[in-house]
């Protein structure tokens, strides 16, 4: 039983072989993957999958230095040959998290970014509308909106030509009505137009909006307790899944909005495939009944 309604079968709640970073096909080996979040929750793992996968340079980016060495320092002593970078960065600032990109690809051989993966994320104290605090309101657009706006506007000029960034969304942007989450709703469905813009300005790069599942975190956390009657999933499940988003196998889900719950290999399929080559709009956010 799925704790979504899905149009994608099977549904995992955790890593499953398909996925698995280790397998041969979704090797990072002699790629250079950057992470914002990759301190603590699902950008840790993350990071740690890309480390199991073989990446041979990883960027762990966020405001806090202590909890992006310590990840940092876990994943150096499970895989020793990846090298981790922790660079701390404040995405608000475009001054900021423009040093910070560039700071790795400079430290890269190649000196661009093959994979990056935007995780960082704010969700203000959930309330009704006119019971929320304007400031922290306004914050979860200054970090959801701006935060990778700047992101972008700093990864264009150090992205690979091919690079494929994986946008961390979530199922309330694209859902019609979600009690108590104006600020973190608007703002993760602005977010994915900003990227949409991006990657239509940057062709030949990859761009894949997903919903990472419901992982115990503090934005997780915070959905479990406005009872919305959610499921949690493994964390296991979205580190996995961004390995595979960013290798070949999934180079047909450009523009895309997909679960990390849905199975690849059905995604991969033909008829799927079909589907979306046939349909531009298929797993995208518009407006339904507007002919295109």
């Amino acid at each position: 039983m799925s704790a979504f309604p899905t149009p994608i079968l099977p549904y995992h709640q955790a890593a499953y072989p398909a996925i698995d970073p280790t397998r041969p096909a979704l090797s990072t080996a002699g790629k250079s993957i950057l992470i914002t979040g990759g301190g603590t929750g699902i950008g840790a793992e993350t990071a740690l999958s890309f480390a199991k996968s073989g990446a041979s340079h990883l960027a762990l980016v966020g405001r806090r230095p202590t909890t992006l060495q310590t990840t940092a320092s876990k994943i150096t002593a499970l895989y020793p040959s990846t090298k981790v970078h922790v660079i701390p960065g404040d995405m608000t600032s475009l001054e900021s998290i423009t040093s910070a990109l560039s700071t790795f690809a400079g430290a890269v051989p190649s000196g661009k970014i093959d994979v990056l993966v935007a995780c960082a994320g704010y969700m203000d104290k959930v309330a009704l509308f006119d019971d929320t605090d304007p400031a922290d309101w306004w914050r979860t657009f200054e970090i959801n909106v701006k935060g990778n706006y700047n992101l972008l506007r700093a990864f264009g000029a150090v992205g690979a030509d091919d690079a494929v960034v994986l946008h961390v969304s979530t199922t309330i942007a694209h859902q019609a009505y979600v009690p108590r989450f104006s600020a973190y709703q608007s703002s993760k469905l602005a977010a994915i137009k900003v990227f949409d813009h991006w990657a239509r300005e940057h062709p030949g790069r990859r761009v894949v909006h997903y919903h990472p599942g419901l992982i115990v975190t503090d934005i997780g956390v915070a959905a479990d307790e406005a009872e919305l009657g959610l499921q949690y999933d493994d964390i296991s499940l979205p580190g996995a899944f961004a390995v595979w988003a960013a290798s070949p196998e999934a180079d047909f889900l450009n523009g895309r909005f997909v679960f990390a719950h849905w199975d690849v290999d059905t995604l991969k399929s033909k008829e799927v495939r079909e589907e979306l080559e046939a349909d531009p709009q298929k797993f995208t956010i518009v407006l339904k009944g507007w002919p295109h």
